[in-house]
This record gives C-alpha cells, sequence and structure tokens, in this order.
C-alpha cells in the first residue's frame, strides 16, 4: 500500500462537511430530531438531560439528511452551508442593497471590477488597509462552533478524519451478512473496490485487477480490513463526541452511533 496522495489545504468549510457528515450518523441525534418533529416532549426532556448542548445544537443544525453524494460542490450542500455558513467561519457576502447599515467592525466597500482579479483585490485590500490605519479594530466575535485544538493544532488530521468518514458512510458501505448473505471479506473487499481511490489508498496493478474482481491475497486484505476497522472506530468517536459539539474529538462519551455495517446503533 502508498501512502496518500497530496491534497491542497482544507477550508473550515471541508471541515464543516465532515462535521455534518459524524452528527448525522450519530443516533441519539436522529432519535431526538424524530422526537421534536412529533412533539415528543417525553422523550426530548430524556434525551435533553442526558445531553446538555444537545437542544442547542438542534437549534442550530436541525434535523439533518443521511449523506448523499456530491460533495461541495452539491446543490443540496450549497443550500444548506449558506443558511449555516456563519456558525462556522465569518460569513462574507456580497451586498447587492444600497439601503445597508453600518454593522460595528464590518466594512462596506463598493470595488469597481478592474481587468485582472489581480487588479481588483489589490485595490480592495488597499482600501482594507486603510481602514485598519484609521480604526480601532475589535477583536471579532469567534464563530460558534470551531475546531477542536491540541497545543495549536487540530486535534486530529483532515486526511484521519476524511477518511474515517468514507469508511461508515461511503455509498457503498453494506452490512455483512444481510438479505444476500454476503461475507465479511466480501463485503471489505466490496468496499474497496469502490473507495480505494477516494481513501488515497493504492496498490499494484495486479492487486488493483483482483480486487475488482473480488479477490485479494489474506496478508493484504488483513492490512486492509485493519485499517478499515481503525478508521470506522475513529469515526464512531468523532460522532459521538458531536453531541458536545466537540470536533474532531475521540475521547470517550457515552453517546451510540449509527455503524452501517453492521446495521444498528452502537455505544463503542
Amino acid at each position: 500500500m502508498a501512502t496518500q496522495t497530496k491534497k491542497t489545504a482544507p477550508t473550515m468549510e471541508h471541515w464543516a462537511l465532515l462535521w455534518y457528515q459524524c452528527l448525522s450518523e450519530n443516533y441519539d441525534y436522529s432519535i431526538y430530531a424524530i422526537a421534536r418533529e412529533k412533539d415528543d416532549a417525553k422523550e426530548c426532556k430524556r434525551l435533553e438531560q442526558k445531553f446538555k448542548l444537545i437542544e442547542d445544537i438542534y437549534g442550530d443544525f436541525g434535523k439533518l439528511e443521511s449523506w448523499r453524494d456530491g460533495g461541495l460542490d452539491s446543490y443540496w450542500w450549497q443550500e444548506w452551508f449558506k443558511e449555516k455558513k456563519y456558525l462556522f467561519m465569518p460569513d462574507v457576502k456580497a451586498v447587492e442593497s444600497d439601503a445597508v447599515q453600518e454593522v460595528e467592525n464590518n466594512l462596506l466597500l463598493s470595488v469597481p471590477i478592474q481587468g485582472s482579479l489581480e487588479e481588483t483585490v489589490r485595490e480592495a485590500q488597499r482600501q482594507i488597509e486603510l481602514v485598519y490605519k484609521a480604526r480601532t479594530v475589535k477583536e471579532p466575535k469567534p464563530p460558534k462552533y470551531q475546531l477542536r485544538m491540541i497545543n495549536g493544532r487540530v486535534a486530529h488530521g483532515y486526511e484521519e478524519v476524511r477518511q474515517a468518514v468514507i469508511t461508515s458512510v461511503g455509498k457503498y458501505v453494506y452490512p455483512p451478512n444481510s438479505q444476500d448473505q454476503k461475507s465479511i471479506r466480501t463485503s471489505m473487499l466490496e468496499f474497496l473496490d469502490k473507495h480505494i481511490y477516494e481513501l488515497g489508498w493504492t496498490i499494484d496493478a495486479k492487486a488493483r485487477q483482483d480486487l475488482s474482481d473480488g479477490e485479494m491475497d489474506n496478508l493484504r486484505y488483513d492490512s486492509f480490513r485493519a485499517r478499515i476497522n481503525t478508521s470506522r472506530k475513529k469515526f464512531r468517536a468523532f460522532s459521538r463526541n458531536t453531541l458536545r459539539a466537540s470536533f474532531p474529538d475521540d475521547r470517550p462519551f457515552d453517546s451510540y452511533v449509527w455503524d452501517r455495517f453492521t446495521n444498528k446503533e452502537t455505544l463503542t
């Protein structure tokens, strides 16, 4: 197996999508969302007593749909994120109305579009620099949901979390021993065949062809299986901790997560 291919640095929107995916698979959160829809006060109270932040989190995120294809560019994600962006990052918008009141710590610019992007950005930057020289700028209020940091770094690397999400909510995650009686090995190999490149994991051409045929030598299979299981375990930990508004976070926390591979909720 080779290491992952080098990728560009993730933005906060990349992280927000992973956060969404982890929270959407939290079983307790899903049960709470259903209880809210049904006005089941007893069930809501039970969960609110167990999870002190769940009511507040639901107020921000609402009912979440299960993961769909498309990623950051998909219509459904863009529609959700444009309403929730302020929860994760500064919400920069284009002003389309002259009737805009002055807001503290904001700057309204009318920047004529120049012949090139560089010229336009340079003119906007010049105007912003003048404001910094003329004003005392207050420290902005941070977004409500921020990444968990340890010693100045995000608690878990983006690739670690991204791979955990793929192994748990990927399009081709099917439980073994379901109606077609697939074995765990068959399910693992089918998952790898569909997702190995998305995960950034590579194998030699002969092994890749064998995988397409549903075959893999035992030593290689054991290595991939361990890797997948480790990522799935991490995902469940990340998902559990979303109920204390902490992400990415793998600390122990008493919350159920839906496991698509076993097709049931789990605490482990």
